[in-house]
């Protein structure tokens, strides 16, 4: 079993020494640690919540932090551990239910994906995302990325 709850900075610190390695890799791209992009997403968000497995393993936290003072526009995050391949039909029933609420506070929701991270892609677009046509350069190293959107 599979619980949603309020993210922490205690999940965060758990996903950080644990997070699948494409995620790991993607945020590598960005210039930052595990650690600090998990704590600066938490930190951000106005909306964040952990998926936290029966023997206390964080599988994901995602969240919303939005981009405009007015409303409406939000980035939306995920990352995952390692945890989470054994749960993954359980997060896929999760994803689509906690999309459909971070949805239905922003107009739009998004966020950019490493071209060279297919799952994540994959993932985005069974959630109904978006994505851009062409990778463009984003992070520290100008690293292709692509920008995924999904509007209400």
């Amino acid at each position: 079993m599979v619980s949603v709850v309020p993210a922490e900075r205690r999940h965060a610190e758990a996903l950080a020494a644990d997070l699948r390695p494409d995620d790991a890799a993607e945020i590598a791209a960005t210039g930052e640690t595990p650690l600090e992009a998990l704590v600066r997403s938490l930190e951000a968000s106005d909306y964040a919540r952990a998926a936290v497995a029966e023997d206390g393993a964080v599988l994901a936290l995602w969240g919303t932090t939005p981009l405009t003072l007015v409303g409406g526009v939000a980035t939306v995050w995920l990352l995952t551990g390692n945890a989470v391949e054994r749960h993954k039909l359980s997060m896929l029933r999760i994803a689509r239910r906690e999309t459909a609420f971070m949805q239905s506070r922003y107009f739009c929701i998004g966020n950019m994906i490493d071209e060279r991270y297919a799952k994540a892609q994959s993932f985005a677009r069974a959630l109904g995302f978006e994505l851009a046509g062409e990778a463009t350069e984003f992070g520290a190293d100008g690293a292709p990325f692509r920008a995924a959107w999904r509007w209400r």
